[in-house]
């Protein structure tokens, strides 16, 4: 009787709660292709093509090899990220304030980016036009030449 009471008091205890991913996991999204057995998304790829420079995104878009390249990429600092995690280099204190650091100065370029777009927009930027036209009139000279032989003539 008291091992069923120990039994039935372990299998209604309160489970402990799952551990929190670490911390750059991703989960969910489309699979695009696997590193290691894991799934690189659609997400992921798509994140990755915004922070690359404009010019590697639009090579990128228009060359399969360079989109081959990012995508390497990308893979490789999968491979890099689970080898950190295998080994608990997130638990280090000053790998802890790195990303830490890194986590806010992506949200602080997302925050700078929310306030540029809601206030560049096609109005915004005609009326500032529109405001400043004085700046960007040019007299206007109208220059005739008449060419002659000599220094004399002239």
């Amino acid at each position: 009787m008291r091992t069923l009471i120990l039994l039935l008091a372990v299998a209604c205890a309160p489970q402990p709660p799952e551990p929190a991913p670490p911390p750059g996991a991703i989960t969910g999204g489309t699979p695009v292709f696997t590193v290691d057995g894991r799934p690189v998304t659609r997400e992921m790829l798509d994140i990755v093509m915004k922070r690359v420079p404009p010019e590697m995104a639009e090579r990128a878009k228009a060359d399969p090899a360079a989109f081959e390249e990012i995508q390497e990429r990308l893979a490789v600092g999968d491979l890099l990220y689970n080898d950190a995690l295998a080994k608990n280099l997130q638990a280090k204190p000053e790998v802890m304030l790195a990303i830490s650091l890194a986590a806010r100065e992506v949200l602080g370029a997302e925050a700078l980016q929310a306030v540029a777009d809601a206030a560049v927009t096609d109005e915004a930027v005609q009326k500032w036009y529109d405001d400043h036209q004085v700046q960007y009139r040019r007299p206007s000279v109208h220059l005739g030449h008449i060419l002659v032989a000599d220094a004399a003539a002239a």
